[in-house]
Parts: C-alpha cells; sequence; structure tokens
C-alpha cells in the first residue's frame, strides 16, 4: 500500500487493507514515520522512507503550517509538500518493494509513481482515488475548483481551459516524477490521466454523486470502479465523549477534519450562533486549537477535541463541515444534509457536487468572514433543519452506499488484478 502520510488518506486506505487482510492476504505499508506506529497498532508491516527528512514530529509541523492557509496559498503549499515526499519515494521505496518481493500494489492515486513502480517491477497495480479522481475531462470542471456542472459549448472550453492551466502546472511539480520514469527507461507522464493504472482505477465516491459525464463511459466500464466509501466503520478507535449530555433536541455536528482546522475564530461565531437556537451543538476541532482557547460557550454548545465522528452522526441532523472527501462521504451513508465550508485542496469542488445533488449548501470561506456570515450561516441552519427534501434525498445515498460496501469492492478489484 503506497498512500501519503494525511489522515485522509491513510484512512480509507487502511479500510481496503482491513478487507485485503479479512481474506487472507498480507498487507505492507511504505510511510513515513509518523504515521508507523498507527499502522502497526492496526496489525500491519510498515516500511520506512525518508526517515532523514522526515523524523518522528515532521508531519505535524506541516499540518500546523498548512492549517493556518486556505484557498489556492493551502492549495499550492499541499503540492510542495507532495513534491518534496514524492522525491524522497522515488529515491528509497522502489528498493524497499524490490526486497519485499511482493505479488501486487496498490497506491493512492495522488502518491504519483504507483503506476511507474508496477512496470519497472512488472507487477499488478490497482490504483485507489481517495480523494476525487484525477480523470481530466472536458465534461466536468477539474478537481479543484469550486464550479458547478455546466454543459453546452462555454462549458466545455472552460473546462478545458482550467484542464489544460492545472496539467501543465502539475506536470512540472512531478518533474522529479518525470526524471525518475525516465531514469528506468518509462515514458514520461504528459497528463495527469496517466497517474491511474490502467489495469485497475478505483474511487471511493459513488457514481451517482459524481457530476454526469459521457465521455469516459467504455473506461468507466472496463476499469474504473465507482466503489463507495473504503473505510471499515468497525474499525474505528474509540474516543470518549459523554453522550448523557445529549437530550433530544436537534444536533449540529461542526468539523472542519485533522487538517485545514484551525479556524478559531469561525469556530467562536459558529458556538455563539447555535447558542442562539433552539439545538445542540457538538464542535470537534482536531488537531488544531484547543477546547480552553474558547472564551465562553453556551450551555447547548460542547466543543472538544475529537469526538467519535460516526456516532455523533448518526445522531445527528446537521453537519457542518469543510468537505473533506471522507467527512461527506460518511453524511451520506448516515443520511446527513451538510453546509459546507470548503477550505482548500479537491473540497470546493466536494462541495460543488454536494450542492449540485441538493444534499445540503455551500458558504464560501469568504462569505462566512464577511459581516453578513453569521446571518448567512443562520439561513442556511434553519433552511436545513426545517425542509425534509434534503433529508430524502440524501437517504438515497445512504441507502445506495450501504447496500455495497466500498472497502470489500475495491478488495474484489485487487483480487481480480492479482490473478490477471
Amino acid at each position: 500500500m503506497l498512500t501519503p502520510p494525511e489522515t485522509g488518506h491513510l484512512n480509507p486506505s487502511l479500510g481496503v487493507a482491513h478487507a485485503l487482510k479479512r481474506r487472507g492476504h498480507d498487507v505492507v505499508f511504505y510511510q513515513l514515520a509518523d504515521r508507523a506506529a498507527r499502522i502497526e497498532r492496526e496489525g500491519y508491516k510498515c516500511r520506512i522512507y525518508g526517515q532523514a527528512e522526515y523524523p518522528v514530529g515532521s508531519i505535524e509541523r506541516e499540518h500546523a503550517e498548512l492549517g493556518r492557509r486556505s484557498g489556492w496559498n493551502a492549495t499550492r503549499y499541499t503540492a510542495k509538500l507532495g513534491e518534496r515526499r514524492l522525491k524522497l519515494v522515488c529515491r528509497e521505496v522502489l528498493d524497499l518493494i524490490r526486497e519485499d518481493k511482493l505479488d501486487g500494489i496498490v497506491a493512492d492515486e495522488v502518491m504519483a509513481v504507483g503506476r511507474t513502480f508496477g512496470e519497472i517491477l512488472e507487477l499488478p497495480v490497482v490504483t485507489l482515488s481517495n480523494a476525487l479522481p484525477l480523470k481530466m475531462s472536458s465534461e466536468i470542471p477539474p478537481p479543484i475548483v469550486s464550479w458547478s456542472h455546466r454543459t453546452g459549448v462555454w462549458g466545455h472550453l472552460r473546462n478545458r481551459f482550467a484542464n489544460w492551466a492545472i496539467q501543465t502546472s502539475s506536470l512540472y511539480a512531478l518533474r522529479d516524477v518525470r526524471r525518475f520514469q525516465s531514469l528506468h527507461g518509462q515514458p514520461k507522464l504528459k497528463s495527469l490521466n496517466e497517474l491511474a493504472s490502467p489495469l485497475a482505477h478505483v474511487t471511493q465516491i459513488p457514481q451517482e454523486f459524481d457530476f454526469p459525464r459521457q465521455d469516459d463511459r467504455s473506461q468507466i466500464c472496463d476499469n474504473y470502479v465507482f466503489a463507495g466509501p473504503f473505510r471499515d466503520v468497525g474499525q474505528r478507535e474509540e474516543i470518549a465523549f459523554p453522550f448523557g449530555w445529549l437530550d433530544g433536541r436537534p444536533l449540529v455536528y461542526v468539523s472542519f477534519g485533522t487538517l485545514q482546522n484551525r479556524l478559531g475564530s469561525r469556530f467562536q461565531e459558529i458556538a455563539d450562533l447555535c447558542g442562539k437556537l433552539r439545538v445542540q451543538a457538538v464542535l470537534s476541532l482536531g488537531g488544531g486549537i484547543k477546547p480552553e482557547q474558547f472564551s465562553s460557550l453556551p450551555s447547548n454548545v460542547l466543543v472538544v477535541q475529537y469526538a467519535p465522528q460516526l456516532e455523533l452522526l448518526r445522531r445527528a441532523d446537521l453537519c457542518i463541515t469543510h468537505a473533506g472527501m471522507n467527512t461527506t462521504l460518511e453524511c451520506l451513508a448516515l443520511g446527513v444534509p451538510m453546509i459546507t465550508i470548503p477550505v482548500a485542496n479537491d473540497q470546493p469542488a466536494v462541495a460543488a457536487r454536494v450542492v449540485h445533488h441538493r444534499v445540503g449548501k455551500r458558504i464560501t470561506l469568504r462569505k462566512l468572514q464577511s459581516n453578513h456570515g453569521m446571518s448567512t450561516m443562520k439561513r442556511a441552519i434553519e433552511a436545513l433543519l426545517e425542509d425534509a427534501g434534503y433529508r430524502d434525498r440524501i437517504a438515497q445515498f445512504a441507502q445506495k452506499i450501504r447496500s455495497a460496501p466500498g472497502g470489500e469492492i475495491a478488495a474484489d478489484v485487487v483480487e481480480r488484478s492479482l490473478a490477471s
């Protein structure tokens, strides 16, 4: 398993690993030192690379810096981190894989070298898209923009221009990967679509949640699989929470994930707003700011560092989220409408799909930070709590996701690829 160290990528990859382990397969992770303890605690061997450049504690320092950024600034910083780490992967991981004599590779799409490693070592490779897939198409906007879905000539031209701009900058950022490919006699990457394995590409979004597309329908049928969420809900680490505090009022769950979560003043403003509504609110801060930093809290608002997210979403009437892929998929799976406040990376594009399918609303960070931000938030909360249509529409996604566990589907694809 090749996956970035970020929780939003590691957790769904662990979901696939759990499904493979239950079927009798041995799984080895190739990771930075900060994630070794977590992986070994889950019962897997972890091969560490980049120890000189990334001693224990390095990831948290990078995440702290990323958490202070938003928008394109955060996206560019994320790209620089990926570029730095991929250089280490190219330098060290191929030899580790050779030593381990693997039968196949399962690689997160953003690792960029999974397909190349497989071609060099003549191993089958399955690509996982734990974030929005990097399948560039003129029919849908690129996976890092907030644009709504548009058909017609203008929509196609807009998408093509954006794809060109993103492809150009991305290929420059991946120059070390392209040098590595050339060094090993492999063709240089010419398109982001070439990152994925031609053997199998599995994404954890349900097809119904994507924007409609037709141009690669045959490719989707052949090797591109919409699996649904990979995360194994039975493998969550227990987190203490005072469930007795909940008293039956509508529950609003607020989480901005584990990265872009250091927007302290926004958390305080949302807490103050919920204090004026007939709801209870739980704010999960993640690894960013601390609960003691809040000056005061209404009696109907609880702030915690970490929360048992699934258990709270099962009770929630509404989720206010950064539109991270995993939280969004959990809301879809559990039938919880969302107010999305996208911050960076693929979050604007995920939020655009939430709005497109009318399972929630979107408030931009700029709007939230304006003088009328909290009045906009108040109207959105009231609309989602009062309009049953949102819950009815999202219930259809919940039924679909529950009927087909994504981790098991991904494991099916891996086994077929190993046998091919």
